[in-house]
């Protein structure tokens, strides 16, 4: 039942109601494929039962009120309408008010809401914290409207909401997997063609995360400056992007390459590549696979493309050290930061558990699994 939830005791601590609706906005995460999509390549990625959870009642008025989990004493209020005032540039619910307001343009809203944002992934470990985040809210005032909607169409609205606020290439498709994710199931995403591929991953896998704990520093910078290396490379290819190199090319020109250049153009070559491997590898049964392929994307995170970190890197190793080819791991995400992913046969999770208790301690290992939106109406 709804009122069992404990995010509804939570809206009721906020607002001395019953929420009307609770609702679910998967975190997601990236099995293979980092700084391939504006490269028009390929990128297998997954929803995770870690995201955001929102309550929200159904107001007589068109205010919208809005509290969150990490501003827990900071209620924000405005109207739903056309034109909506932003508050100070780095307010947390700027997002949500060009939301709102992009949301009133589309579609017929008269009521506002009540709405209660309980937020379970960092905001900087890429779990695709704002996508979900959006996402949730977007369903919850739709839903207390009564507005029908498909998923897909309220999935662009929120990558339109994200694209005024941070750098954003056309080819994310997150917000996508998002909306359509089944349980059980990764999707692999070409940027070339927009197209997603439903993957079944083998149910006897057990993932897991590692949240770094590790801000994200100079994100923004370093793949604008890679971007432009890997259109470098892509022009002194001869073709209009990356996607449409063959190793056996890029090796070829290595020597009239610079090297840098080079080891931009190979990370995502040779990822590409994984990504197709790992359709194979993610439905399949052989867990030494899955570690050599994510061995190999790590290394090229590292050696390559130069975004990994000393302490990352050492956790990586250290994890490697102590349970070898029965489990993989890797970096999620853009890197400089963020979050491990790892993936284990289910006989080994508790081994792994106890691993990482022994050589990383302190540190929490998240266990996840691929899950679908989800919405409850009283």
């Amino acid at each position: 039942m709804l009122t069992e939830n404990p995010i509804t005791r939570l809206f009721v601590d906020h607002y001395q109601q019953q929420p009307h609706l609770l609702l679910f906005a998967p975190g997601l995460i990236n099995l293979m494929g980092e700084h391939t999509d504006y490269n028009q390549g390929l990128q297998i990625i997954t929803t995770i039962n870690r995201g955001t959870w929102a309550a929200a009642t159904v107001r007589t008025d068109s205010t919208f009120r809005v509290v969150c989990n990490y501003f827990p004493e900071e209620i924000r209020e405005w109207e739903v309408c056309a034109l909506i005032a932003q508050d100070n540039e780095f307010d947390w619910s700027n997002i949500l008010r060009n939301l709102t307001e992009q949301l009133f343009s589309r579609y017929s809203l008269s009521l506002g809401l009540n709405l209660y944002l309980h937020c379970q992934v960092p905001s900087s470990a890429g779990f695709s914290f704002v996508y979900s985040v959006i996402y949730a809210a977007a369903s919850a005032l739709l839903s207390c409207n009564r507005v029908e909607f498909v998923p897909r169409e309220l999935a662009h609205v929120c990558w339109e909401v994200k694209r005024r606020y941070a750098r954003l290439d056309p080819t994310d498709a997150k917000p996508w997997v998002l909306a359509t994710a089944k349980a059980g199931f990764a999707y692999l995403h070409d940027a070339q063609t927009q197209h997603l591929s439903p993957v079944q991953i083998n149910p006897q896998w057990r993932i897991f995360v590692i949240d770094l704990d590790e801000p994200k520093q100079f994100l923004d910078s370093a793949i604008a400056q890679r971007t432009i290396q890997c259109r470098t490379a892509a022009n002194a290819l001869g073709v209009a992007h990356l996607r449409d190199v063959t190793l056996q090319h890029l090796e070829s020109e290595k020597e009239n390459l610079d090297p840098i250049i080079h080891k931009r153009a190979h990370h995502v070559v040779t990822e590409n590549s994984r990504c197709l491997q790992m359709v194979e590898f993610l439905g399949g049964s052989d867990i030494q696979q899955l570690a050599a392929c994510f061995a190999l994307s790590q290394a090229s995170l590292r050696q390559d493309y130069d975004v990994t970190t000393e302490r990352l890197d050492s956790w990586v190793s250290q994890i490697k050290n102590a349970m070898g080819d029965k489990v993989a791991v890797r970096l999620n995400g853009g890197g400089f930061g963020g979050s491990l992913v790892l993936i284990a046969h289910q006989s080994d999770a508790l081994t792994l558990q106890e691993q990482i208790k022994k050589v990383l301690p302190g540190v929490k290992l998240l266990p996840v699994q691929p899950v679908s939106s989800q919405l409850n109406r009283l």
